[in-house]
């Protein structure tokens, strides 16, 4: 039997709410607590949109986000939006949400390596960079889609983990079963609801084969 929980504006940060339209939550069989909600995001040209999104709320208030478990038209948001990144999405990924992220996502490429061929400068695999995003402007009272970028090289299988946050509020963390032999690229985002005109910082970092890659940058609002 699912249980309907009553939900009130004090259980979701203010900046949220104004872009969420409707939610509900229920309890699982397995005792997990299922929310579904109503939001509005931005889509791969930057238009305002209505999803609805199917969530697994976590004890700390974060959200579990898999793409699979999407309604169609999530599902067909979250391929455009990879697709505009000339990329695809990765459908194996775990994606965790802080409670002020609206969105969010993640997308891959990926292609086997030459044995033989040198990493890039000449370092050892795994090799791992992250890019975080920086220098543009968006506008305030706005959602606004920021995209961390990461490359990497692995000659065994491991679990790649990234890890993108804006403006210390907005955060999201994909979590990728990767095969060995492989070099790729990967793409997270979020949708982040920017309150007021400022400087925001970016953080991004990735980690697999027991390494990690980390980076910083910041862009302005107004």
């Amino acid at each position: 039997m699912r249980y309907l929980i009553p939900l009130t504006a004090a259980a979701f940060p203010a900046l949220v709410i104004a872009q969420v339209t409707q939610q509900s939550a229920s309890i699982s069989p397995e005792g997990e607590k299922r929310v579904v909600r109503q939001v509005i995001l931005k889509d791969e040209h930057g238009m305002d949109v209505l999803v609805e999104q199917h969530l697994i709320e976590l004890e700390n208030g974060d959200y579990l986000y898999l793409h699979s478990s999407q309604p169609g038209a999530t599902r067909e948001l979250d391929e455009r939006i990879c697709a505009s990144f000339g990329s695809q999405v990765s459908r194996g990924s775990v994606i965790r949400l802080s409670p002020d992220t609206l969105g969010g996502g993640a997308c891959r490429s990926e292609s086997p390596v030459d044995p033989s061929a040198a990493t890039p400068k000449g370092t050892r695999a795994p090799y791992l960079q992250a890019v975080a995003p920086g220098n543009y402007v968006v506008s305030a009272n706005q959602n606004s889609v920021h995209r961390g970028t990461s490359t990497h090289r692995l000659d065994s299988a491991s679990t790649v983990t990234s890890d993108l946050v804006i403006d210390n509020r907005c955060r999201q963390s994909a979590s990728d079963p990767t095969p060995g032999g492989v070099s790729g690229t990967s793409d997270v985002y979020v949708n982040c609801f920017m309150p007021s005109a400022g400087t925001a910082p970016t953080r991004m970092t990735t980690c697999g084969g027991g390494q990690c890659a980390h980076d910083g940058n910041s862009f302005s609002v107004f």
